[in-house]
């Protein structure tokens, strides 16, 4: 299997299992819609990866293929009112499968030792979010319950592909590394301006840091002009993390006063500087991708990627501005999916652009 592909098939699958855990972090219908669009992203790189394992790889991922259609048809009874204990059920035995998967995939010698130890961190995510299964049933209190494993799961499941990245394509690939960071992290970010409450806030400073590791690996890795927008971006992560911050103290503001209008989507003044923030975050990522355009660093193929994030931050911008004006939270989810959207294959474009400037 030719290395562009297996690298693209990897960030597919892990762009898509962490969207996938979403469901559990954050509430409503964005988070299914997010949760749709990672497990779609987790066939795609599925299918594009099983050619290139032995046979016992194969095998965890044809278990692996089962819990992700299974996952799917649970978020659509989800979405379904008074069919939620069936959608619970539907993604026990979902993780089930893929649980099995991944103690196959444990044994394949394609990924490497690091790479089954990423997996045995999977296996340990997934159990957490079979428990989280189980806190589902339990009223007023469960959610939060679900809401720490689903963010713990998370955390697991990022580092675990991470590794198996590296188990299949080498640890010496920085560059592809820091996409990988910069890439989740961004859609982590983007994932809690579609959503809202203190776990998606806290999944994005997450996000945020992994978005200051990335660009720092970067950094070591691009030219000048490449280098003076890595600086932007990473002022942008600052503005990004105060906001998620108070994003997270607004949410339990809300929370705690019982406001119900405010969670709904009518923003105070505290909700209001959050939105402002978020937009700032997203106005300095745009100068800073319109700076990264111009690096030769990155390739033709990176270039059109860039495009594609210049158009994503604007978007996202945009979206985060509305939210705003009252009750329009719906418009904001929108434009962040958008965004989120563009992100991925934006940056699997500036992916490919340096695998072919190395």
């Amino acid at each position: 299997m030719e290395k562009k592909e297996t690298i693209k098939a990897v960030t597919f699958i892990l762009s898509g299992a962490l969207l996938q855990i979403f469901n559990g972090i954050g509430g409503g219908w964005a988070t299914h819609l997010i949760s749709i669009f990672g497990l779609i992203l987790f066939l795609i790189g599925l299918n594009k990866l099983k050619k290139g394992l032995d046979s016992a790889g194969q095998g965890a991922v044809q278990m692996l293929f089962i819990g992700v259609i299974l996952g799917l048809v649970g978020i659509f009874f989800d979405l379904i009112p008074l069919m939620g204990w069936l959608a619970i059920v539907l993604y026990i035995v979902a993780f089930v499968f893929e649980l099995i998967g991944f103690i196959k995939l444990k044994k394949s010698t394609t990924i490497g030792e690091i790479g089954k130890s990423g997996a045995g961190l999977l296996v340990i995510a997934l159990i957490l979010l079979l428990v989280a299964c189980i806190f589902w049933f339990i009223p007023l209190i469960g959610g939060i319950f679900v809401s720490i494993l689903s963010l713990a799961a998370l955390f697991l499941a990022f580092y675990g592909w991470v590794k198996i990245q590296a188990g299949i394509i080498g640890e010496d690939a920085t560059q592809i590394k820091s996409v990988t960071f910069i890439l989740i992290g961004t859609l982590l970010l983007l994932a809690n301006t579609a959503t809202s409450g203190w776990a998606p806030a806290l999944a994005s400073l997450f996000g945020l840091f992994l978005l200051f590791k990335g660009f720092k690996q970067l950094n070591d890795n691009i030219d000048a002009v490449g280098q003076s927008a890595i600086k932007l971006l990473i002022i942008s992560i600052f503005i990004g993390i105060a906001a998620s911050l108070l994003d997270i103290v607004a949410s339990i503001m809300n929370i705690a006063s019982g406001d119900v209008i405010g969670m709904m989507g009518a923003p105070d003044t505290f909700d209001i500087i959050v939105v402002i923030l978020f937009a700032a975050t997203f106005v300095v990522q745009f100068i800073g991708y319109l700076k990264l355009k111009k690096s030769s660093s990155i390739g033709e193929v990176g270039k059109s990627g860039v495009l594609f994030l210049m158009i994503s931050m604007i978007v996202v911008a945009i979206g985060s501005l509305i939210g705003i004006i009252p009750f329009t939270g719906i418009i904001t989810s929108i434009f962040a999916i958008a965004g989120l959207v563009l992100i991925l294959f934006g940056w699997v474009k500036v992916q490919e652009g340096l695998i072919e400037k190395t």
